[in-house]
């Protein structure tokens, strides 16, 4: 099965999704901030990663932004937001799905299944 990184910050958040994606049977891991996601990813073998926007050190677009200059990993943004993106922003960072909080189990496993498919 997959592996799935989490980054969020928020522990109670990584659990639930971590829970509901382990129930689905994928594997996860979990970085509570942008730099120990970006390590894991050097660490583990990981095929998809969900990324929190607000990070307490490296934003979740910047966190992004790198892991797509050098892979074609997919990436969720995992957002409080609901507003658009500008488009700058989205052309430099080229996310593969959105998913805002609060978010519903099934979106969760339906995005996460298609960008994995």
């Amino acid at each position: 099965m997959p592996t799935i990184l989490i980054i969020d910050d928020e522990a109670d958040i990584r659990a639930l999704v971590s829970l509901m994606l382990q129930d689905a049977g994928y594997t996860v891991h979990e970085a509570g901030n942008g730099t120990d996601g970006l390590a894991q990813l050097k660490e583990n073998d990981i095929n998809l990663v969900i990324i929190d926007v607000m990070l307490p050190d490296v934003s979740g677009w910047e966190v992004c932004r790198r892991i797509k200059e050098t892979s074609t990993l997919p990436v969720i943004i995992f957002t409080v937001r609901s507003q658009v993106y500008d488009e700058a922003r989205l052309a430099s960072v080229h996310p593969d799905a959105f998913i805002n909080k609060p978010f519903e189990r099934i979106e969760l496993l339906e995005t996460v299944a298609r960008l994995l498919a």
